[in-house]
Protein backbone atom coordinates (compact mmCIF):
# COMPACT_ATOMS: atom_id res chain seq x y z
CA UNK A 1 0.00 0.00 0.00
CA UNK A 2 1.31 3.68 -0.92
CA UNK A 3 2.88 5.56 2.20
CA UNK A 4 1.02 8.78 2.65
CA UNK A 5 2.90 11.79 2.39
CA UNK A 6 1.96 14.86 4.36
CA UNK A 7 2.07 18.09 2.70
CA UNK A 8 2.56 21.21 5.11
CA UNK A 9 -0.32 23.62 5.53
CA UNK A 10 -2.59 21.15 4.13
CA UNK A 11 -5.21 18.80 5.65
CA UNK A 12 -7.76 18.64 3.29
CA UNK A 13 -9.31 14.90 3.10
CA UNK A 14 -10.03 15.11 -0.65
CA UNK A 15 -6.13 16.10 -1.77
CA UNK A 16 -3.14 14.66 -0.24
CA UNK A 17 0.11 13.89 -1.57
CA UNK A 18 1.42 10.00 -1.56
CA UNK A 19 4.63 8.33 -3.75
CA UNK A 20 4.10 6.98 -7.15
CA UNK A 21 2.78 3.30 -7.35
CA UNK A 22 3.92 2.25 -11.20
CA UNK A 23 0.42 -0.15 -10.14
CA UNK A 24 -1.81 2.39 -9.76
CA UNK A 25 -3.50 3.75 -12.78
CA UNK A 26 -4.02 7.08 -13.35
CA UNK A 27 -7.99 7.21 -13.98
CA UNK A 28 -9.56 10.83 -14.98
CA UNK A 29 -7.39 13.40 -16.75
CA UNK A 30 -10.49 15.76 -16.91
CA UNK A 31 -11.48 17.27 -13.64
CA UNK A 32 -14.27 19.52 -13.23
CA UNK A 33 -16.11 21.18 -10.41
CA UNK A 34 -18.86 19.73 -9.03
CA UNK A 35 -22.75 20.83 -9.52
CA UNK A 36 -25.22 20.75 -6.99
CA UNK A 37 -25.27 17.10 -4.60
CA UNK A 38 -22.34 15.87 -7.10
CA UNK A 39 -24.83 12.82 -7.83
CA UNK A 40 -25.66 12.95 -11.24
CA UNK A 41 -23.52 14.01 -14.08
CA UNK A 42 -25.07 17.52 -15.31
CA UNK A 43 -23.39 16.08 -18.90
CA UNK A 44 -25.20 12.76 -20.14
CA UNK A 45 -27.10 12.48 -16.73
CA UNK A 46 -25.68 9.23 -15.71
CA UNK A 47 -25.29 8.34 -11.28
CA UNK A 48 -21.89 9.43 -10.07
CA UNK A 49 -19.48 7.43 -7.99
CA UNK A 50 -16.83 7.96 -5.85
CA UNK A 51 -13.33 7.53 -7.21
CA UNK A 52 -10.02 9.35 -7.38
CA UNK A 53 -7.41 9.76 -9.78
CA UNK A 54 -3.73 10.62 -9.46
CA UNK A 55 -1.92 13.57 -10.80
CA UNK A 56 1.90 13.30 -10.85
CA UNK A 57 3.69 16.61 -9.74
CA UNK A 58 7.18 15.46 -8.67
CA UNK A 59 9.13 12.47 -9.91
CA UNK A 60 8.04 10.51 -7.53
CA UNK A 61 5.08 11.78 -6.11
CA UNK A 62 1.16 12.40 -7.35
CA UNK A 63 -1.54 14.24 -5.81
CA UNK A 64 -4.45 11.54 -5.08
CA UNK A 65 -7.58 13.77 -5.57
CA UNK A 66 -11.22 12.46 -4.00
CA UNK A 67 -14.42 12.61 -6.03
CA UNK A 68 -17.08 12.27 -7.91
CA UNK A 69 -16.61 10.01 -11.18
CA UNK A 70 -18.30 9.73 -14.22
CA UNK A 71 -17.39 6.56 -16.41
CA UNK A 72 -19.10 7.65 -19.17
CA UNK A 73 -17.57 10.64 -19.80
CA UNK A 74 -14.57 9.76 -18.38
CA UNK A 75 -13.99 12.80 -15.72
CA UNK A 76 -13.79 13.47 -12.01
CA UNK A 77 -15.62 15.98 -10.28
CA UNK A 78 -14.62 17.57 -7.58
CA UNK A 79 -15.45 20.21 -4.65
CA UNK A 80 -12.60 22.43 -4.82
CA UNK A 81 -10.87 22.59 -8.27
CA UNK A 82 -9.14 25.73 -7.39
CA UNK A 83 -7.15 24.08 -4.63
CA UNK A 84 -6.57 20.93 -7.00
CA UNK A 85 -5.23 23.65 -9.81
CA UNK A 86 -3.06 25.71 -7.22
CA UNK A 87 -1.54 22.82 -6.17
CA UNK A 88 -0.41 21.14 -9.09
CA UNK A 89 0.45 24.35 -10.26
CA UNK A 90 3.09 24.72 -6.83
CA UNK A 91 4.08 21.27 -7.32
CA UNK A 92 4.62 20.45 -11.07
CA UNK A 93 2.93 20.93 -14.68
CA UNK A 94 -0.24 18.80 -14.54
CA UNK A 95 0.68 17.73 -18.06
CA UNK A 96 -2.54 16.14 -20.57
CA UNK A 97 -4.71 17.02 -17.44
CA UNK A 98 -7.51 19.91 -18.17
CA UNK A 99 -9.98 21.39 -15.37
CA UNK A 100 -13.08 22.61 -16.15
CA UNK A 101 -12.17 22.26 -19.96
CA UNK A 102 -8.60 24.23 -20.05
CA UNK A 103 -5.37 23.42 -19.77
CA UNK A 104 -3.76 23.85 -16.01
CA UNK A 105 -2.24 27.47 -17.11
CA UNK A 106 -5.18 28.44 -18.37
CA UNK A 107 -7.44 27.74 -15.96
CA UNK A 108 -7.33 30.89 -13.33
CA UNK A 109 -7.31 33.21 -16.36
CA UNK A 110 -10.35 31.94 -17.59
CA UNK A 111 -12.06 31.69 -14.47
CA UNK A 112 -11.36 35.37 -13.95
CA UNK A 113 -12.69 36.02 -17.70
CA UNK A 114 -16.08 33.98 -16.29
CA UNK A 115 -16.40 36.10 -13.08
CA UNK A 116 -15.73 39.34 -14.79
CA UNK A 117 -18.49 38.65 -17.58
CA UNK A 118 -21.08 37.21 -14.87
CA UNK A 119 -20.42 40.53 -12.83
CA UNK A 120 -20.74 42.67 -15.81
CA UNK A 121 -24.15 40.87 -16.56
CA UNK A 122 -25.25 41.31 -12.77
CA UNK A 123 -24.46 45.02 -13.32
CA UNK A 124 -26.58 45.43 -16.96
CA UNK A 125 -29.43 43.46 -15.05
CA UNK A 126 -28.86 46.02 -12.23
CA UNK A 127 -28.71 49.21 -14.73
CA UNK A 128 -32.07 47.82 -16.34
CA UNK A 129 -33.79 48.28 -13.68
CA UNK A 130 -32.77 51.93 -12.75
CA UNK A 131 -35.58 53.98 -14.40
CA UNK A 132 -33.45 56.68 -15.51
CA UNK A 133 -30.35 55.23 -16.06
CA UNK A 134 -28.46 55.79 -19.45
CA UNK A 135 -25.32 54.33 -19.20
CA UNK A 136 -22.78 51.79 -17.23
CA UNK A 137 -19.08 52.76 -16.74
CA UNK A 138 -16.85 50.19 -15.16
CA UNK A 139 -13.57 50.80 -13.07
CA UNK A 140 -10.78 49.74 -11.26
CA UNK A 141 -8.17 51.67 -8.77
CA UNK A 142 -4.55 51.67 -9.88
CA UNK A 143 -3.08 48.90 -7.89
CA UNK A 144 -6.23 46.50 -7.44
CA UNK A 145 -7.89 44.16 -9.07
CA UNK A 146 -11.57 44.85 -8.26
CA UNK A 147 -13.85 46.45 -10.74
CA UNK A 148 -16.67 49.13 -9.78
CA UNK A 149 -19.97 49.66 -11.85
CA UNK A 150 -20.89 53.07 -11.59
CA UNK A 151 -24.65 54.12 -13.51
CA UNK A 152 -25.20 57.41 -14.61
CA UNK A 153 -28.78 58.92 -14.92
CA UNK A 154 -30.53 61.96 -16.60
CA UNK A 155 -31.77 62.86 -13.72
CA UNK A 156 -29.76 65.65 -13.65
CA UNK A 157 -29.06 65.95 -9.79
CA UNK A 158 -29.48 62.31 -8.83
CA UNK A 159 -26.81 61.44 -6.02
CA UNK A 160 -26.47 57.88 -4.78
CA UNK A 161 -22.70 57.21 -3.65
CA UNK A 162 -24.06 54.29 -1.82
CA UNK A 163 -25.44 52.48 -5.29
CA UNK A 164 -22.88 54.58 -7.09
CA UNK A 165 -26.03 56.07 -9.29
CA UNK A 166 -25.05 60.03 -10.31
CA UNK A 167 -26.87 62.53 -12.16
CA UNK A 168 -25.03 64.16 -15.56
CA UNK A 169 -25.09 67.49 -13.19
CA UNK A 170 -23.53 66.19 -10.27
CA UNK A 171 -19.49 66.50 -9.95
CA UNK A 172 -19.29 62.86 -9.58
CA UNK A 173 -21.33 62.67 -13.15
CA UNK A 174 -19.41 64.67 -14.86
CA UNK A 175 -16.08 63.24 -13.36
CA UNK A 176 -16.93 59.59 -14.80
CA UNK A 177 -18.35 60.72 -18.27
CA UNK A 178 -15.49 62.90 -18.93
CA UNK A 179 -12.86 59.65 -18.24
CA UNK A 180 -15.14 57.32 -20.65
CA UNK A 181 -15.90 59.52 -23.11
CA UNK A 182 -13.30 62.63 -23.40
CA UNK A 183 -10.29 61.99 -25.72
CA UNK A 184 -7.79 64.23 -23.45
CA UNK A 185 -8.84 61.96 -20.77
CA UNK A 186 -7.29 58.77 -22.12
CA UNK A 187 -9.86 56.86 -19.95
CA UNK A 188 -8.24 58.29 -16.98
CA UNK A 189 -9.50 59.72 -13.43
CA UNK A 190 -9.55 60.54 -9.87
CA UNK A 191 -12.28 59.98 -7.38
CA UNK A 192 -12.45 59.91 -3.93
CA UNK A 193 -8.85 60.61 -3.74
CA UNK A 194 -7.87 57.60 -5.70
CA UNK A 195 -6.39 57.37 -9.56
CA UNK A 196 -8.83 54.89 -11.64
CA UNK A 197 -8.81 53.63 -14.72
CA UNK A 198 -11.78 53.19 -17.18
CA UNK A 199 -12.16 49.25 -18.46
CA UNK A 200 -15.47 49.97 -20.31
CA UNK A 201 -18.89 50.93 -20.52
CA UNK A 202 -22.43 50.14 -21.66
CA UNK A 203 -25.54 52.03 -23.03
CA UNK A 204 -28.88 50.82 -21.33
CA UNK A 205 -29.97 50.78 -25.24
CA UNK A 206 -29.77 52.68 -28.26
CA UNK A 207 -31.73 55.59 -27.47
CA UNK A 208 -29.63 56.04 -24.24
CA UNK A 209 -26.52 56.04 -26.75
CA UNK A 210 -28.19 58.09 -29.32
CA UNK A 211 -28.95 60.79 -26.15
CA UNK A 212 -25.66 61.22 -24.61
CA UNK A 213 -23.63 61.01 -28.12
CA UNK A 214 -26.23 64.21 -28.91
CA UNK A 215 -25.08 65.85 -25.07
CA UNK A 216 -21.52 66.00 -26.41
CA UNK A 217 -22.04 67.39 -30.10
CA UNK A 218 -18.99 67.59 -32.19
CA UNK A 219 -20.31 71.09 -33.46
CA UNK A 220 -22.95 73.66 -32.52
CA UNK A 221 -24.59 76.38 -34.48
CA UNK A 222 -23.65 80.07 -33.62
CA UNK A 223 -27.90 81.88 -33.26
CA UNK A 224 -28.90 84.21 -31.38
CA UNK A 225 -30.91 83.96 -27.96
CA UNK A 226 -29.86 80.05 -28.31
CA UNK A 227 -29.43 78.75 -24.62
CA UNK A 228 -32.26 81.19 -23.16
CA UNK A 229 -35.43 80.67 -22.66
CA UNK A 230 -36.47 83.54 -25.20
CA UNK A 231 -35.50 81.20 -28.01
CA UNK A 232 -38.38 78.53 -27.23
CA UNK A 233 -41.03 80.02 -29.57
CA UNK A 234 -42.43 77.05 -30.36
CA UNK A 235 -43.21 73.70 -29.57
CA UNK A 236 -40.64 72.57 -31.59
CA UNK A 237 -38.01 73.70 -29.86
CA UNK A 238 -36.96 73.18 -26.09
CA UNK A 239 -34.22 74.23 -23.87
CA UNK A 240 -31.47 71.74 -23.35
CA UNK A 241 -27.82 70.80 -21.58
CA UNK A 242 -24.86 70.07 -23.80
CA UNK A 243 -21.72 68.42 -22.23
CA UNK A 244 -18.49 70.63 -23.70
CA UNK A 245 -14.72 69.89 -22.52
CA UNK A 246 -13.29 72.03 -20.34
CA UNK A 247 -9.21 71.92 -20.45
CA UNK A 248 -8.93 74.24 -17.58
CA UNK A 249 -11.00 71.66 -15.44
CA UNK A 250 -10.06 68.74 -17.57
CA UNK A 251 -13.99 67.62 -17.44
CA UNK A 252 -16.79 68.17 -19.11
CA UNK A 253 -18.69 71.38 -18.20
CA UNK A 254 -22.62 71.91 -18.62
CA UNK A 255 -24.01 74.53 -21.64
CA UNK A 256 -27.33 75.61 -21.78
CA UNK A 257 -28.31 75.57 -25.79
CA UNK A 258 -31.79 75.73 -27.38
CA UNK A 259 -32.80 72.29 -29.63
CA UNK A 260 -34.61 72.76 -32.82
CA UNK A 261 -36.33 69.61 -32.63
CA UNK A 262 -37.80 69.68 -35.89
CA UNK A 263 -34.34 70.27 -38.02
CA UNK A 264 -32.53 68.54 -35.43
CA UNK A 265 -29.87 70.88 -34.20
CA UNK A 266 -28.54 72.80 -31.44
CA UNK A 267 -27.76 76.26 -31.19
CA UNK A 268 -26.43 78.94 -28.49
CA UNK A 269 -25.57 82.76 -28.37
CA UNK A 270 -22.53 83.83 -29.10
CA UNK A 271 -22.28 85.18 -25.57
CA UNK A 272 -22.68 81.54 -24.20
CA UNK A 273 -19.88 80.40 -25.86
CA UNK A 274 -17.79 83.69 -25.03
CA UNK A 275 -18.25 83.04 -21.47
CA UNK A 276 -17.71 79.50 -21.99
CA UNK A 277 -13.87 80.19 -23.10
CA UNK A 278 -13.34 82.60 -20.00
CA UNK A 279 -14.77 80.16 -17.97
CA UNK A 280 -13.33 77.03 -18.79
CA UNK A 281 -11.35 77.39 -22.33
CA UNK A 282 -12.12 76.50 -25.71
CA UNK A 283 -13.90 73.74 -26.05
CA UNK A 284 -13.14 70.47 -29.10
CA UNK A 285 -16.38 71.73 -30.59
CA UNK A 286 -16.81 73.69 -34.38
CA UNK A 287 -18.55 76.11 -34.35
CA UNK A 288 -21.12 76.69 -37.31
CA UNK A 289 -23.36 79.21 -38.76
CA UNK A 290 -25.65 78.35 -41.39
CA UNK A 291 -23.57 75.60 -43.84
CA UNK A 292 -20.53 78.50 -44.66
CA UNK A 293 -17.16 77.64 -42.89
CA UNK A 294 -15.76 80.13 -41.20
CA UNK A 295 -12.80 79.95 -44.17
CA UNK A 296 -15.58 81.24 -46.82
CA UNK A 297 -16.93 83.93 -44.44
CA UNK A 298 -15.48 87.86 -45.06
CA UNK A 299 -13.95 89.91 -42.35
CA UNK A 300 -17.08 91.54 -41.84
CA UNK A 301 -19.16 88.81 -41.16
CA UNK A 302 -17.10 87.06 -38.78
CA UNK A 303 -16.78 89.84 -36.56
CA UNK A 304 -20.08 90.53 -36.73
CA UNK A 305 -20.83 86.62 -35.93
CA UNK A 306 -18.76 87.15 -32.38
CA UNK A 307 -20.40 90.86 -31.38
CA UNK A 308 -17.60 93.31 -32.85
CA UNK A 309 -19.98 96.60 -33.69
CA UNK A 310 -18.84 99.98 -33.75
CA UNK A 311 -22.90 100.99 -34.41
CA UNK A 312 -23.84 103.63 -31.76
CA UNK A 313 -26.93 101.34 -30.83
CA UNK A 314 -24.85 98.73 -29.73
CA UNK A 315 -23.00 100.22 -27.32
CA UNK A 316 -19.94 98.77 -27.23
CA UNK A 317 -16.93 100.40 -25.14
CA UNK A 318 -13.13 100.45 -26.32
CA UNK A 319 -12.89 97.45 -23.97
CA UNK A 320 -15.56 95.53 -24.85
CA UNK A 321 -14.75 95.77 -28.96
CA UNK A 322 -10.83 94.96 -28.36
CA UNK A 323 -11.53 92.54 -26.20
CA UNK A 324 -13.51 90.73 -29.10
CA UNK A 325 -10.64 91.46 -31.30
CA UNK A 326 -8.29 89.89 -29.42
CA UNK A 327 -10.68 86.81 -28.67
CA UNK A 328 -10.84 85.85 -32.30
CA UNK A 329 -7.26 86.22 -32.98
CA UNK A 330 -6.34 83.74 -29.92
CA UNK A 331 -8.93 81.19 -31.14
CA UNK A 332 -7.48 81.47 -34.78
CA UNK A 333 -10.28 82.48 -36.42
CA UNK A 334 -8.77 85.34 -37.60
CA UNK A 335 -5.06 86.58 -38.25
CA UNK A 336 -3.54 90.19 -36.81
CA UNK A 337 -2.73 90.92 -40.28
CA UNK A 338 -6.57 90.08 -41.86
CA UNK A 339 -8.04 92.44 -38.85
CA UNK A 340 -6.06 95.26 -39.53
CA UNK A 341 -6.66 95.21 -43.79
CA UNK A 342 -10.35 95.00 -42.77
CA UNK A 343 -10.25 98.11 -40.62
CA UNK A 344 -8.12 100.11 -42.94
CA UNK A 345 -11.01 99.06 -45.41
CA UNK A 346 -13.67 100.35 -43.33
CA UNK A 347 -12.25 103.57 -42.77
CA UNK A 348 -11.47 104.22 -46.20
CA UNK A 349 -14.75 103.06 -47.21
CA UNK A 350 -16.93 104.97 -44.80
CA UNK A 351 -15.86 108.90 -45.65
CA UNK A 352 -18.91 110.73 -44.90
CA UNK A 353 -19.05 112.73 -42.28
CA UNK A 354 -21.76 110.57 -40.24
CA UNK A 355 -19.77 107.85 -40.39
CA UNK A 356 -16.91 110.48 -37.89
CA UNK A 357 -17.37 108.54 -34.73
CA UNK A 358 -17.44 105.02 -36.25
CA UNK A 359 -14.09 106.01 -38.02
CA UNK A 360 -12.60 107.06 -34.70
CA UNK A 361 -13.71 103.60 -33.14
CA UNK A 362 -12.34 102.00 -35.86
CA UNK A 363 -8.90 103.69 -35.50
CA UNK A 364 -8.65 103.11 -32.21
CA UNK A 365 -9.25 99.50 -32.21
CA UNK A 366 -6.75 99.53 -35.09
CA UNK A 367 -4.07 101.07 -33.27
CA UNK A 368 -4.77 98.15 -30.26
CA UNK A 369 -4.54 95.30 -32.61
CA UNK A 370 -1.41 96.63 -34.52
CA UNK A 371 0.49 96.17 -31.32
CA UNK A 372 -1.73 93.07 -29.93
CA UNK A 373 0.42 90.05 -29.59
CA UNK A 374 -1.35 86.48 -30.02
CA UNK A 375 -1.95 84.24 -27.19
CA UNK A 376 -3.11 81.09 -28.34
CA UNK A 377 -2.55 79.84 -24.71
CA UNK A 378 -5.29 81.88 -23.06
CA UNK A 379 -7.86 79.29 -24.13
CA UNK A 380 -5.55 76.20 -24.69
CA UNK A 381 -6.02 75.48 -28.46
CA UNK A 382 -7.01 72.12 -29.28
CA UNK A 383 -8.52 72.18 -32.65
CA UNK A 384 -9.64 74.14 -35.67
CA UNK A 385 -12.43 76.10 -35.23
CA UNK A 386 -15.24 76.21 -37.72
CA UNK A 387 -18.11 78.99 -37.86
CA UNK A 388 -21.37 78.88 -39.46
CA UNK A 389 -25.08 80.07 -39.56
CA UNK A 390 -28.57 79.06 -39.15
Amino acid sequence: MAKKKKYQGWERKDIEIIDRNPLQIIQYYHLKSIVGDGAICPICRLQLKDDITLIPVKEKMVLKVRGKACINCKCLYVNDLDAVVSKTKKLGYARGFTFDGVEQWKYFTMKKIKMIEEARTQAIQKMKEIPSAVVMICIYFLGTKKLYWIYISKEKCLNNPKEKIFGYGMNDGLEFLSAAFAEDRSKKGCWQGKEYMVKGYWFKNKLSRKRLHAMKPEYITIKDDGGYPSSVKNRFFELTDLLFYSPFSQRYEIVKATHDKLEGYYFIDIGIYRRFLTDHGKPPVQLMQGCCSFEKLNEESLLKIYGYSVAQKDNLSSNDRQAILAEVVDIQLLTVSRIVSHLNFCMSTHSQDKNVFARAKWREDLKFIESYKANPERFLIADKIKINKS
